[in-house]
């Protein structure tokens, strides 16, 4: 799940799964899933689960504000089936 902005520096990024954060900027908040990990853009970042399972479907939102008009992305993620 990718997310890139144009933002100035003064930025603030935000990843949450339903109302559980995940990320704040370029760190990791919730650091008990090792599969879990973002990958610093020129523009933003990318949230990356490897080895996806069932639980780690849903809707995650990128949530991006530069002391103006808040901007947010929503991916839903559906799991399929071995």
């Amino acid at each position: 799940m990718e997310f890139l902005t144009s933002f100035s520096e003064s930025f603030v990024l935000i990843w949450k799964k339903g109302q559980n954060l995940i990320a704040l900027n370029n760190k990791l908040i919730s650091t008990a899933d090792s599969r879990m990990k973002l990958e610093t853009l020129e523009n933003g970042n990318m949230l990356i689960i490897s080895l996806a399972e069932p639980q780690d479907a849903g809707d995650y939102t990128c949530l991006v504000s530069d002391n103006n008009k808040p901007t947010e992305q929503r991916h839903s993620i559906k799991i399929r089936g071995k």
